[in-house]
């Protein structure tokens, strides 16, 4: 809900923020807290920036007290109609993962629109999103639209000789994280 109230709020300008939670055993992400984008974070119509001081405060609380994690990053993509991370998305997630020697890291890009060649007006409600694609595989081909704009999920693997960006699906829990309270008091910043 955060996430879709941020990119709602700035249509015009792209906005981001940081995804924090924990790794399940097969290696998805299970998303606890979404940060914004900080004071002093640069926005334009087609760049975001996160302010690097309140993404290190963000990262260093949540690891002391709750031993989260980093798993990646949201942002919009709302004016140049890009479903997938760019690629300066890609190199900065890239040289994050290297630096940090992270073998895995994911990217949300939201759309408070359709995006460009979705076929139809599928809404998959406010509680719950499936993204649409191959059933067999499990594998999603375009967006799951929740809470009112459409998200993008992307899966990147750090191996030594390759690195790999694929598409991930995104599903919706019901109900209230455990660590809103904390979530509240980090996005007032």
């Amino acid at each position: 809900v955060r996430i879709a109230q941020y990119a709602r709020s700035i249509p015009n300008l792209e906005t981001g923020g940081d995804l924090f939670g924990f790794f399940a055993p097969d290696g998805s992400p299970l998303v606890f807290l979404a940060s914004g984008p900080g004071p002093n974070a640069r926005r334009d119509v087609t760049h975001f920036q996160q302010d690097a001081q309140f993404q290190a405060s963000v990262f260093s609380e949540l690891a002391s007290r709750f031993r989260m994690f980093y798993v990646g990053d949201w942002h919009s993509h709302h004016g140049i109609g890009l479903s997938e991370p760019s690629g300066s998305d890609d190199a900065k997630l890239k040289d994050l993962a290297v630096k940090n020697r992270w073998p895995r890291l994911f990217s949300l890009i939201v759309e408070t629109a359709p995006p460009r060649g979705y076929p139809g007006h599928r809404a998959a409600g406010h509680r719950r999103g499936a993204s649409r694609g191959d059933a067999e595989s499990g594998t999603p081909d375009g967006p799951a639209q929740g809470f009112d704009i459409w998200w993008n999920a992307f899966r990147y693997a750090f191996e030594e000789t390759r690195h790999v960006r694929d598409r991930a699906a995104v599903e919706f829990q019901a109900g209230v994280s455990p660590f809103e309270e904390v979530s509240e008091r980090i996005n007032a910043a």
